[in-house]
């Protein structure tokens, strides 16, 4: 599940972008407010998820984006 959110990271910020689990918006220069929403796109469509805009607002971080994917692809929605 990391390295296949690593991956939609780095296309949508560049090779460049060091991704780990600990990785905020804050730490991560390129993951700003466009960047924010080609990740969740690409998120949602690599994920088969549709996310609503409390959740898009709540993903600051690697961490979390990675528990609300595993938590979303668990149950089927």
């Amino acid at each position: 599940m990391l390295q296949k959110i690593r991956n939609i990271f780095q296309s949508v910020m560049g090779p460049e972008a060091a991704i780990e689990t600990g990785t905020t918006r804050e730490s991560l220069r390129q993951w700003d407010s466009i960047s924010h929403l080609n990740l969740i796109l690409e998120l949602e469509a690599e994920f088969d998820l549709h996310m609503v805009p409390d959740e898009i607002e709540d993903l600051s971080s690697v961490a979390k984006i990675v528990d609300l994917v595993s938590r979303r692809t668990e149950r089927g929605s």
